[in-house]
């Protein structure tokens, strides 16, 4: 069946309707998958509270709780609308011999703020 979402930027208010006229038992559990694009600037993770209402029942409201474990090498980043920045930390290069006509390595020093998967 299809839902729909509105998003609500002034009072950052996710509304959404699911399968308009079907009835939800009691006896089963629900779940909703929400495709979101992050926004260009970090932020942190902010409290998130539910709110259901259908007819014939008062509103209900409840904090949600957030998985809160390192992903991707970051601590803390897999709470819902956690944002940062991937940054390089340390950048350096050296190289072992100024000479001409000479075999010379190069020495590449970096660090991250998350794990990088290479290419496959």
């Amino acid at each position: 069946e299809t839902s729909t979402a509105t998003w609500d930027s002034t009072t950052f208010t996710l509304t959404v309707r699911v399968c308009s006229g079907s009835v939800f038992s009691s006896r089963t559990v629900y779940a909703f998958a929400l495709l979101v694009v992050n926004p260009d600037f970090e932020q942190s993770c902010p409290d998130i509270t539910m709110e259901a209402t259908a007819q014939d029942v008062n509103t209900l409201r409840r904090s949600m709780t957030k998985q809160d474990s390192e992903l991707l090498g970051v601590p803390h980043a897999s709470c819902p609308l956690t944002v940062f920045r991937p940054l390089v930390l340390l950048g350096r290069m050296n190289q072992s011999d100024p000479f001409t006509d000479t075999l010379n390595p190069f020495v590449l020093t970096i660090r991250l703020n998350v794990n990088l998967r290479g290419d496959q």
